[in-house]
């Protein structure tokens, strides 16, 4: 969005940045936390940056796709992204992005669970792992959008159903 923000340790938003500030990337549809304090984001410009808020800095990593929304980074620092436009996921490894997955009926949220890409299918109503052969996780969702993986349990937010629907990815 245009303002983003973190939850300090005393429960307090602190602004990270803002749109129209120098150096911040734009108007963000999905980000992910790196170690020392940067974020990848996904721009509504179809970019992948890397923020450096300290420094007020962006970097841009990839460019020209359409409607990017989820983004995460897994094993060996790759970022994964949905690009809900052209119903694809992609992998930037090195600088160089390849499709992991695509025909996919809207995808936007995307996060790793056990070393592997998982996307929410928002416009399928299911979530799906991608990379090789796309697998269904979880079906019978309205429309799923934002996922979060802790201690083994998936967490969706099913925008259609309005609710959080938690699965044991372990059982």
């Amino acid at each position: 969005g245009t303002y983003f923000y973190t939850v300090g340790d005393d429960g307090a938003l602190q602004t990270v940045g803002m749109l129209f500030s120098p150096g911040y990337p734009g108007f963000l549809r999905g980000l992910a936390p790196e170690p020392g304090g940067a974020f990848v984001v996904a721009t509504s410009g179809g970019q992948i940056a890397r923020y450096r808020s300290a420094d007020g800095e962006t970097d841009y990593l990839a460019d020209g796709f359409d409607q990017l929304y989820g983004v995460a980074i897994g094993p060996g620092a790759d970022i994964v992204f949905a690009e809900l436009g052209t119903g694809r996921v992609h992998a930037l490894r090195s600088g160089t992005t390849e499709v992991l997955a695509s025909g996919l009926a809207d995808p936007v949220g995307v996060v790793f669970a056990d070393g592997r890409p998982l996307v929410a299918e928002s416009g399928g109503g299911r979530v799906v792992a991608v990379g090789g052969a796309t697998e269904t996780v979880v079906d019978g969702l309205v429309r799923p959008q934002g996922l979060a993986v802790a201690d083994g349990v998936l967490y969706i937010v099913d925008a259609g159903a309005k609710e959080v629907v938690a699965v044991d990815l372990n059982s």
